[in-house]
């Protein structure tokens, strides 16, 4: 009886049913980030579906803040993303990045009790009517509580937050650990009785 021929057989049966698992579907991505525009700041959490590359607005399953100005702090956890033209963000699997020589915006809107939000603008877009609004954060928009800068060249808006392995991932590990400690059991006994 082979009992390294059972295992190795085994062993590859695992590898290959993990991979298949592992490209089965992207992983959730939640990024987070400190933005400031002038006297205006915002703590951001951007929740994705693991895409990666140019994201549009099905791509984001929740975004939230806490936005903070001269006169006030807002928090939300969920925002109405707004609006986009063309794809404004942009993911890797550790950054999530806003180019404004693109001539695109992106507008995440928290509506609870005001009108606060955050907008990236480039190319032919500004974010108010103020020339060169870019990159705008504020509490309120309609009542002028918020600050804004230009914007130029690439602007990192948030970093990915390592995920909780799933408990699929947990399982190949598990099994992986147990088919080496089975390999190395069998080898044993194999030595010994010989």
């Amino acid at each position: 009886m082979d009992h390294e021929g059972d295992i190795m057989r085994i062993f590859t049966v695992a590898a290959a049913t993990a991979a298949l698992l592992a490209g089965a579907n992207a992983q959730a991505i939640t990024y987070v980030g400190h933005l400031t525009a002038g006297t205006a700041t915002a703590d951001v959490t951007f929740k994705t579906d693991g895409t990666l590359g140019a994201l549009g607005t099905s791509n984001f399953t929740n975004i939230s803040a806490t936005i903070t100005t001269v006169n006030s702090t807002v928090s939300f956890a969920s925002a109405n993303l707004l609006g986009q033209n063309g794809y404004a963000l942009t993911a890797t699997a550790t950054e999530l990045t806003y180019e404004f020589v693109t001539s695109a915006y992106f507008v995440a809107a928290f509506l609870d009790t005001s009108y606060a939000l955050i907008c990236f603008a480039g190319g032919i877009f500004t974010c108010s009517n103020d020339p060169g609004s870019a990159f705008l954060i504020g509490t309120d928009y309609f009542t002028g509580d918020y600050d804004f800068v230009a914007g130029n060249g690439p602007l990192l808006v948030a970093t990915a937050v390592p995920g909780v392995p799933e408990p699929t991932s947990w399982a190949m590990l598990i099994a992986g650990f147990g088919l080496t400690g089975a390999a190395l059991r069998r080898r044993k006994s194999a030595r010994v009785a010989a």
